[in-house]
């Protein structure tokens, strides 16, 4: 050991993060909390080189794990090491979910006064675990909250109206709670905002749409919506009109939603569960990308907008084959009665298909269609997973003529998921 504290601090810091692989992409992050829990218990040389090192102590996550119950000091120590850096030093994310109440009231009542440095929060838990801790501090620094109640409670929560004194505060993504608790945030300010109710919950309340609308209508400076949301009632306000003129990015789970959005400058929609979230009529010169998900038999209605003429990428994805069938022929026969021919789509250059519903019948029915889309179309490539595309492999002639233009996607799960990562 002591051969190892005469090495140069930078290299001793590489050899650190080099024992902690993708220290980057912290999606488990119960493992970086392992490696960093050794830090309270190995010497001081090593735990002054990882303090120093900003990008691996940015995040906590508290919670969520069954091994916090065993480690509850273990974990205390931790968070008080961690927040013995200097308070200039700002703390990009904390995650608090599920754990027991008394290791979460001390965990609170630690961080609590460093809630100032706080950039992104997310709170994944039941709301009578937090009722006991509100007041929220003051978050200056905020700029993304994420909320999910694991208890589905319609009575109103009052956490997030604690929240107004965050005048940084874009990013809001609320599940599961009541909206009318967003009344005292700064809406206004938002850039990007997520409402969501799971869609697994048998006794999931009837939406009111009026409260989702008068939401919306103080979002004047929203970019990005994602909307996943079920109930009924919507027909009910058929004047109603929201103006979202610098809404960029749009997910949507009810495509008569669209109808009541103006939203000029819209460049990328993603329709979930019908797929067909677009407005036939509705002018959207600035659309550039287009994705439907999980589409059923109601996609078979799915007519191309006119305001496709500039999109330059369509994806498909967790599509049934039959639904692809519909909307392909629309593409490349002629005669069909809704035949939209790819002449009207002259800015289209990749069309990506994934996760692909009923691929055993694939090879037989959708490939031809694609590849006469190819033939049509001298600069479209198409994504695709290939064992799923070509089940048995391309022949040697569509190697040689389409190998080029047909592009694998990594993994089963590996495509493109625009703007997901604002939240």
């Amino acid at each position: 050991m002591a051969f190892v504290h005469r090495l140069p601090t930078e290299l001793l810091a590489h050899i650190f993060l080099s024992l902690i692989e993708d220290f980057r992409s912290w999606e488990d992050y119960s493992d970086l909390h392992r490696h960093r829990s050794l830090l309270c218990v190995v010497c001081s040389r090593w735990r002054s080189i990882a303090l120093s090192i900003p990008t691996l102590w940015a995040t906590i996550s508290i919670g969520g794990a069954t091994a916090f119950e065993q480690e509850n000091s273990e974990t205390l120590d931790l968070l008080k090491l961690l927040l013995k850096r200097p308070r200039n030093n700002t703390l990009l994310s904390v995650r608090f979910m599920q754990c027991p109440q008394p290791l979460l009231e001390g965990l609170w009542a630690t961080l609590n006064p460093h809630f100032s440095r706080v950039r992104k929060m997310t709170i994944i838990a039941d709301r009578n675990v937090y009722s006991d801790l509100l007041p929220m501090p003051s978050a200056p620094q905020l700029r993304s909250l994420k909320y999910v109640d694991t208890m589905l409670y319609e009575d109103e929560f009052e956490l997030v109206r604690h929240m107004n004194d965050a005048p940084l505060l874009c990013y809001l993504d609320v599940e599961n709670i009541s909206w009318k608790a967003l009344s005292n945030i700064p809406l206004r300010q938002l850039t990007a905002l997520r409402l969501s109710r799971p869609r697994t919950w048998r006794h999931i309340p009837v939406i009111q749409w009026a409260e989702v609308f008068s939401i919306l209508h103080q979002c004047v400076s929203l970019e990005f919506l994602h909307a996943d949301l079920l109930g009924s009632g919507l027909e009910l306000l058929p004047q109603e009109i929201i103006d979202l003129p610098t809404l960029r990015g749009l997910t949507i789970s009810r495509p008569e939603l669209t109808s009541h959005l103006r939203t000029p400058k819209l460049e990328f929609i993603h329709g979930l569960k019908l797929g067909a979230a677009c407005d036939p009529q509705q002018s959207l010169p600035h659309l550039k990308l287009y994705v439907a998900e999980d589409g059923d038999e109601n996609l078979k209605r799915w007519r191309m907008p006119g305001s496709f003429a500039t999109v330059e990428r369509l994806h498909f994805k967790n599509c049934y084959r039959s639904i692809l069938v519909h909307v392909f022929h629309m593409l490349v026969e002629k005669n069909s009665v809704d035949a939209v021919p790819l002449a009207s789509l002259p800015h289209l250059r990749i069309l990506t298909l994934s996760r692909l519903r009923g691929n055993r019948e694939l090879a037989r029915v959708i490939i031809p269609l694609v590849l006469k889309m190819l033939d049509f179309t001298p600069n479209l490539r198409v994504e695709c997973v290939w064992d799923e595309f070509f089940p048995n492999g391309p022949t040697e002639e569509q190697q040689e003529k389409y190998g080029h233009r047909i592009i694998p996607l990594k993994s089963f799960y590996g495509e493109m998921r625009p703007y997901e990562e604002l939240f």
